[in-house]
């Protein structure tokens, strides 16, 4: 059971971690083409803004939540003057950070939320299509995966931590 949920786990990482390299990639194209357009050919395609917006969003949000996971030992961080504390003190400090970080995450998760309702019968001028509401979903997802790895990061912290070494 535990290495269908290993594969499992490698395969969701593996999946988020292709979606946000394949919307960095397009987002980068598509301000690259209407670069060129506007200033070599003098004309404007309106929609790559909002596209290239959509992508920007799905990396960093996406992108972003993978910096808790396991393997990348926890969030991006400048950990000097954590390092100068001693450790008890540096694992309270770091439980305390963690517990700013759901925070965080909760708000902007709770925001998306009640904003997907609102905005999503909201399409842009350029493209009619899109509505704005895929902006908050993508948003409101990427927090809920923050929220579950910033647990999974603080639970592997407690167990390595406080239970194995006994506090």
């Amino acid at each position: 059971m535990a290495n269908f949920i290993g594969r499992f786990n490698n395969l969701f990482v593996g999946l988020i971690r292709n979606i946000g390299t394949v919307a960095f990639i397009l987002m980068f194209f598509m301000v690259f083409f209407q670069v060129v357009l506007r200033y070599a050919f003098g004309i404007s395609a309106y929609w790559t803004f909002e596209v290239a917006l959509l992508f920007m969003i799905i990396t960093a949000f996406l992108g972003g939540s993978l910096a808790f996971l396991e393997e990348e030992k926890g969030h991006v961080q400048i950990a000097y003057f954590l390092n100068k504390f001693p450790p008890k003190m540096k694992l309270v400090l770091q439980f305390f950070i963690n517990l700013l970080m759901l925070a965080v995450s909760a708000i902007i998760f709770y925001g998306a939320l009640i904003s997907i309702p609102r905005t999503w019968g909201e399409p842009h001028a350029a493209i009619h299509w899109l509505n704005r509401g895929w902006y908050f979903s993508v948003i409101m997802i990427a927090m809920f995966l923050n929220i579950a790895f910033i647990l999974a990061w603080s639970k592997k912290l407690f167990v390595t931590h406080v239970l194995k070494r006994g506090g």
